[in-house]
């Protein structure tokens, strides 16, 4: 048992050195990153703080600006899916370095599952491979104090949203049983639906609308971690009110009071931050 358990622990070791040496050298911006990093290590130093509870406290109040950007961004869904997936990276890359890749081995595997696979199976084989990519996540956090390539957080998320949307596909697959006949004479088949929660899918999403949803800034790291029809409703605007208008075109009624209710909590965050970093740099002095 022993020896079996080594064998297990050297593979794991020698799957993340391969990882960490491929990211470094093919898919990391350290060099880029690096006048950032400088200020945050000095940001750091001045406050008493770890220079990952900075970048943790920058991830929170940099989601502000860019959902507001996000909103407002003119060029459709496409651009909006883009702009989440570019600025997620950027930011995982930034804040994980090479850890960052690990979240791409886990959505590119769950990707290929719901591409090539039946539904049922595509919905236990993603969640199959997230759990376990998240027991290895916790196992390197444990082995590891770095909390700089520590990707347990990212990870956690990913398992919700990505088992999330591969049984939203299976649930949009299943023709309930009073749509048999219509399927058998060639009409297609009403998805079950469900009052609350994910809705089912017939469709899986394109590249960019899968990448997106999967890097978005404002749930990739510390979550929550909401479903795929959720995400691409607010992208699209399909969650809004639509009318048409006085030419017969289509308007997207947004409400009125986004802007200030986010202006309200990013106040309210930006306070008990103040708190936060006061009170622990005041214990760290006692």
């Amino acid at each position: 048992m022993s020896s079996s358990l080594d064998v297990v622990v050297g593979l794991l070791g020698q799957y993340h050195a391969g990882v960490e040496s491929f990211a470094n050298e093919h898919l990391t911006l350290k060099e880029a990153f690096a006048p950032a990093q400088s200020a945050v290590d000095g940001l750091a130093a001045d406050m008493g703080l770890s220079a990952w509870e900075i970048k943790t406290i920058l991830i929170f109040v940099l989601a502000f600006p860019l959902g507001l950007v996000l909103n407002y961004l003119p060029g459709g869904a496409a651009v909006k899916h883009m702009f989440s997936l570019a600025t997620g990276i950027l930011l995982s890359q930034f804040i994980m370095g090479y850890a960052w890749v690990h979240s791409l081995v886990t959505v590119a595997v769950s990707y290929l599952f719901m591409l090539v696979l039946p539904r049922k199976a595509a919905a236990g084989g993603v969640f199959f491979v997230t759990l376990a990519y998240l027991v290895y996540a916790h196992y390197r956090r444990m082995i590891n104090d770095n909390l700089d390539e520590d990707f347990s957080g990212p990870q956690m998320v990913l398992t919700i949203k990505l088992s999330t949307l591969a049984f939203q596909l299976f649930d949009g697959a299943k023709a309930p049983k009073e749509d048999k006949a219509a399927v058998a004479n060639g009409k297609p088949a009403k998805a079950p639906r469900v009052d609350n929660g994910p809705q089912p899918l017939k469709k899986t999403p394109n590249l960019i609308e899968y990448f997106g949803f999967c890097y978005s800034f404002s749930s990739f790291f510390v979550g929550p971690a909401f479903h795929y029809d959720e995400y691409n409703n607010s992208i699209t605007g399909a969650k809004y009110r639509k009318f048409k208008g006085p030419n017969g075109e289509i308007v997207t009624h947004v409400p009125q009071g986004l802007f200030l209710d986010a202006l309200k909590k990013f106040v309210t965050s930006v306070v008990f931050l103040a708190y936060f970093v006061y009170d622990k740099k005041n214990s760290y002095s006692a």
